[in-house]
């Protein structure tokens, strides 16, 4: 762990298949939140996606969530962040992505903002 979080590894994590293969009983019991604690870069990931017909992360990112006491919102986009920092995505599209995460991101704060505050 601590080489993983000295040399910016990221660890790809994958819940919900974990938890289906038995791998681990349940998200509250996965490592995700120990690394996370320990500032370990992670990314979120579907194992199989065709095997669980899964076309969307938001699944997994759910788990995720829902499974770590001390995983929020601004946590998830860390984890997003760190995705698009250790794909093998050109640059370019690197760069891309960044700029789309952050237009979502506010159009998402925005709903938030709009649905739930007062």
């Amino acid at each position: 762990m601590q080489l993983c979080k000295e040399k910016n590894i990221a660890i790809e994590t994958c819940p919900i298949s974990n938890e289906v293969l038995g791998l681990c009983p349940t998200t509250k019991t996965y490592h995700l939140p120990i690394l996370l604690s320990n500032c370990v870069p992670c990314i979120i990931n579907s194992d199989d996606p065709g095997s669980w017909r899964a076309r969307v992360l938001s699944h997994d990112f759910y788990q995720a969530l829902t499974g770590a006491n001390n995983l929020s919102i601004p946590g998830l986009r860390a984890i997003a962040e760190w995705s698009v920092e250790d794909s093998c995505m050109s640059s370019g599209m690197q760069k891309k992505l960044y700029k789309d995460l952050e237009e979502s991101w506010i159009m998402f704060c925005q709903w938030i903002i709009d649905t739930y505050g007062q």
